[in-house]
């Protein structure tokens, strides 16, 4: 920021400069009198000139120019901040999504190098998803009908 003000001002200064001596050249090629007299008064009317248009310059000009870079700059940074963000998220983000060729019989999924998976391996290979293994109650009574491991309201 304090980079691109002196640039600023550093640009105004040249053209202030630029103003000053182009009316000193003006001055000697149209009224050119050799005497020491004349060459002040076009001087302190080109310094005059100068003082004069530095705050119009300065005001119509520069600080416009260096509040427009200065916006650009922070929407610049915050579509990088906003890029960077958008990437990370994107990073993060693990989804299943589309048909899944899953086995009728033992509900194995076909990936897509044509291989036979176990459900929950290829579930927590492609998402954020960790398994945690149970008995259902119609099931436990299926597979052990003897153990009372439900009761026969559930």
């Amino acid at each position: 920021m304090k980079k691109q003000k002196n640039s600023v001002f550093q640009l105004l200064l040249f053209i202030l400069v630029g103003i000053f001596l182009a009316q000193i050249f003006i001055h000697l090629i149209f009224h050119f009198k050799p005497d020491l007299k004349h060459f002040i008064d076009m001087i302190s009317s080109a310094l005059l000139m100068v003082i004069l248009l530095l705050p119009v310059l300065y005001k119509f000009v520069f600080r416009p120019m260096s509040l427009e870079i200065s916006q650009r700059q922070r929407a610049e940074e915050e579509r990088k901040k906003t890029i960077f963000n958008l990437q990370e998220a994107l990073a993060d983000v693990k989804t299943l999504s589309g048909l899944l060729p899953i086995c009728a019989s033992c509900k194995k999924i076909r990936d897509d190098t044509g291989y036979w998976n176990q459900i929950e391996s290829y579930i927590r290979d492609h998402s954020e998803v960790d398994f945690t293994h149970s008995i259902c109650p119609q099931c436990a009574k299926e597979l052990y009908p003897n153990l009372k491991i439900c009761d026969d309201s559930g």
